[in-house]
């Protein structure tokens, strides 16, 4: 703060900001008056205000007769009449100006800032940790996930532990490689901010004993970690096995005998280091008072070590052990006790706590994070639409800070940089609101998102301390706007009624109405979450456990029939074209010739390249069919379309799928006012058709050649996904050759990025195959492998396939127990089917045979096998989209 002297006259100010522009007085209104420096030092003297730095080397000499500051962050060093003052790298340097002379004023290092915290989403099989070798292994796919940011890590990957010593690791994830790393967790000072913290990992290495924070699945020494049983019985128990008796965990050190009891019996040794507990509580019950450096723990709290439960004393109230920035650990005793240590001093706590959280805290910027409590206050506000400190920066309207102790709501549409809050109009302070507790069975409050209401139902009520008031059953409140945003949930006592508001106009509301929750609602996307109410309902049904994000729903506006392929095309090698002998740009023409006659409905992209012959290089092409919105549609969100992506030839030499796919795609397009099926897909859905996923095979084989399933690398791509890849042959003379490393081929690298990039919620993803078999068995006609969940559509699809066939041929196999199609369940090696799941869509490998071999008289690639491999593709679909009808 400087010294002022005002002309006479002026309205006077108490203080001024910033050196190059200040608040020289307020008018009548209270609006303030700015000036720039040079024109008010011709009217004001000024004292103690910084100087500009300047760059290493010799320092200028300030004003005669008036003291300054110069705040150095850059490294180097300063000279000034044969003096040197060094600033180290990562400090902070305060220079004094005297009026005479420049003098150090005092060097810290600077606040160390925290690193992100990023969520990973994996199987429990990707993340081997080797407590022998001291490594850890990561394999399949996965994300990591920060905000709406998700990153697919590298693997496989192999990361080693730093040192040969026992103590706290941190798993640390660099978004700009994709890889995992672990670092001692005193090193993660030194690491840059655009590092992502993962988990917290404790290893002793003389007794093996591990433990991590922060991932929800992993393996141990290629074991799953293993639960614990919530009492001891007399029974046998295997080595390992953990056990919770007489308030303590014990672990069996060997096979126990029947009947040998924990603390009586050396089968069983106490665990000695921290085991891991999930917290449960309503948000405001857990308060990071970050001012105070403390946490205040009330109401209902608990936490839980798989089955069994243990309740938190409360109150209570929990001092920040010191004063100045880093990184703690939350921890608690079994009588429920909680304490917070740092994490560099957890070695010297007792063993015989339960670690339940870690958070960052840097007492000089304010700065904020918290790893494994979901929901939390801070400052007595909830977390998710607070920041922790006001920084001199554009704030937008409604968004809320502290600053000075106090919450601030920003008011002006466009705040200047370096209006501060409790100084500028442009900030409005926060009344302090009561936080209440929704009390009630789930269905007595029902979401019901299609009309953006919230309907109340049964016996319910708002519970603040030392008040239980009931909310009016009946009651039918509408969102506050028809967009997506976030909103608040309030309960008026007069009447206990329910009302909604946006969040960024609650500084507006009444103080006396109690905030419920707090709710996130896309109107897109369908998406909701939930902040405050434990159980609730969603139109009309319970919610699943935890936040929920429903899946978009499609409804067409016609039935979904049977679809009869009427193509009359035959590609044999006796007419007038000749499957076998096409390049790939034959097919492309067919899609171009899609793409000139509805330019509105089908564009063409080339989003990659496959090596060929010579050095060359072939392209890949997508073609988009998306169908315009044939209603003037406003203020009701974006107009829905189904998403099915299709690659078809992965194998450049199985032509008949390739096809197939364009005939169904002619179909849409040219007949869609003749069938309703077809009609459907045309103005309900959106495809991305990969027409010929390896060029170079479809033209080796037009050549006469085969390369079989290889490209040019002599790699399978089918077998070079990321998802399954170690289960692929590593024979490089096998026809499923995997490949030296996952997405090693230039094409497999341009499918994966398209499709990660194509995904949306609820999409549906085919690799469409064509195989041969030269045997008559009618089940080789067709046949798909399927996951888990898209099995059942599966099983429709081929019940209603053969029956179909079995009335359209008499000549057919007609017995009960003889199928037209299979449909199988797994396939080893790192297949496109099972990268598409892995990344969300609903997936599916279809295969259909060139030979229709039904009918006595088939020929390769005659109009039985183009027909049915048509109406094998579109019938699947078919079954997909009834099962994704609401």
């Amino acid at each position: 703060m400087a010294t002022v002297n005002f002309w006479d006259g002026m309205d006077k100010a108490t203080e001024i900001t910033g050196a190059d522009k200040m608040m020289i007085g307020k008018n009548a209104t209270g609006e303030a008056q700015y000036t720039d420096f040079e024109l008010a030092n011709q009217f004001i003297s000024i004292q103690g205000i910084e100087m500009k730095p300047v760059p290493a080397g010799a320092l200028p000499a300030g004003p005669s007769g008036e003291t300054r500051k110069m705040q150095i962050i850059e490294p180097g060093d300063w000279t000034w009449n044969g003096q040197t003052f060094t600033n180290p790298e990562g400090s902070i340097m305060n220079l004094w100006w005297d009026g005479t002379t420049w003098s150090l004023g005092s060097s810290v290092e600077l606040p160390q800032q925290p690193l992100p915290i990023g969520v990973v989403n994996s199987d429990s099989g990707s993340f081997d940790f080797n407590v022998v070798t001291r490594k850890l292994t990561v394999t399949g796919i996965g994300s990591v996930n920060i905000g709406k940011t998700r990153y697919l890590y590298n693997t496989p990957q192999t990361i080693d532990f730093p040192v040969e010593t026992t103590g706290y690791y941190a798993l640390i994830f660099d978004p700009s490689t994709l890889n995992f790393a672990i670092y001692l967790q005193t090193a993660l000072g030194s690491l840059p901010n655009t590092n992502l913290f993962i988990a917290t990992v404790f290893l002793n290495n003389t007794t093996g004993e591990f433990v991590v924070n922060g991932l929800a699945d992993y393996l141990v020494n290629s074991i799953k970690k293993e639960g614990y049983k919530s009492t001891w019985v007399g029974r046998k128990y295997k080595s390992g096995s953990v056990v919770y008796d007489k308030n303590y965990f014990w672990e069996a050190v060997q096979d126990t005998l029947e009947g040998s009891e924990p603390e009586i019996s050396d089968r069983w040794l106490p665990i000695d280091k921290f085991r891991r507990g999930q917290l449960t509580a309503s948000p405001s019950y857990l308060n990071f008072n970050l001012n105070e450096r403390k946490l205040y723990i009330t109401g209902t709290v608990s936490f839980s070590i798989n089955d069994k439960r243990i309740i938190i004393n409360t109150p209570q109230t929990i001092d920040f052990p010191s004063e100045t920035g880093g990184y703690y650990a939350i921890l608690s005793t079994i009588a429920g006790v909680i304490s917070i240590v740092p994490i560099a001093s957890l070695d010297t706590v007792s063993s015989r706590l339960f670690f339940l959280a870690t958070f960052y805290h840097n007492s000089n910027t304010n700065t904020f994070n918290v790893n494994g409590i979901t929901d939390y206050f801070i400052n007595s506000q909830p977390r998710s639409f607070i920041l922790p400190s006001w920084v001199d920066r554009a704030y937008r309207v409604g968004e809320s800070v502290m600053y000075n102790g106090r919450e601030w709501v920003a008011q002006d549409p466009n705040p200047i940089v370096g209006s501060v809050p409790g100084v500028s109009a442009r900030w409005k302070e926060r009344n302090p609101r009561n936080i209440g507790f929704f009390s009630g069975p789930a269905s007595s409050i029902n979401f019901d998102l299609a009309n953006r209401k919230i309907l109340t139902s049964g016996t319910s009520a708002v519970v603040i301390p030392n008040e239980r008031m009931l909310i009016t059953a009946g009651q039918i409140v509408d969102f506050p706007a028809n967009t997506s945003g976030y909103y608040a949930l309030l309960f008026q006592r007069s009447g206990g009624t329910l009302i909604t508001s946006l969040i960024s106009q609650m500084g507006s509301l009444d103080t006396a109405l109690v905030m419920i929750a707090t709710f996130y609602h896309n109107s897109s996307t369908n998406e909701l979450v939930v902040n405050g109410i434990p159980d609730y309902y969603v139109n009309g049904q319970p919610r699943p456990s935890g936040q929920v994000t429903l899946e978009r729903k499609f409804s067409f506006d016609t039935d979904v029939p049977y679809y009869n392929a009427t193509t009359t095309l035959s590609m044999t090698d006796t007419d007038p074209i000749v499957l076998k002998d096409q390049f790939v740009d034959y097919l492309y023409g067919l899609y171009d010739g899609l793409v000139s006659q509805f330019p509105d409905y089908v564009s063409k992209t080339q989003f990659g390249e496959q090596e060929d012959t010579g050095g060359a290089r072939l392209p890949l092409y997508y073609y988009r069919f998306r169908p315009s919105n044939l209603i003037k549609n406003t203020g009701f969100g974006g107009d829905e379309r189904l998403k099915i992506v299709i690659t078809a030839a992965t194998h450049g030499g199985e032509k008949t799928c390739g096809m197939a796919a364009w005939i169904l795609m002619d179909a849409i397009c040219n007949q869609w006012k003749d069938d309703e099926f077809l009609e459907a897909l045309r103005w309900n859905c959106e495809f991305v058709v990969v027409a010929c996923a390896s060029p170079y095979q479809w033209n080796q084989n037009a050549l006469g050649l085969s390369p079989g399933r290889k490209n040019l690398n002599g790699v399978d791509p089918n077998r070079n996904y990321p998802v399954g890849w170690a289960g692929g042959s590593d024979n490089p003379s096998d026809q499923d050759y995997r490949g030296p490393s996952p997405l090693s081929e230039i094409e497999t690298q341009a499918v994966s990025a398209l499709l990660q990039a194509e995904f949306v919620t609820g999409a549906i993803a085919f690799d469409f195959h064509t195989f041969v078999n030269s045997t008559t068995d009618p089940k080789d006609i067709s046949w798909v492998i399927t996951t888990q969940k898209t099995n059942p559509s599966a099983q429709a699809w081929a019940r209603r396939l053969a029956r179909e066939y079995k009335k359209k041929l008499p000549t057919a196999p007609q017995g009960d127990d003889v199928p037209f199609v299979r449909v199988s369940s797994a396939a080893s090696g790192g297949m496109t089917y099972k990268y598409y799941d892995a990344l969300g869509y609903k997936s599916y490998l279809m295969e259909i045979n060139e030979n229709f071999q039904i009918v006595p008289d088939y020929v390769r690639n005659d109009n039985y096998a183009l027909k049915f491999g048509t109406e094998s593709l579109a019938n699947m679909l078919r079954e997909v989209i009834k099962s994704s009808l609401v």
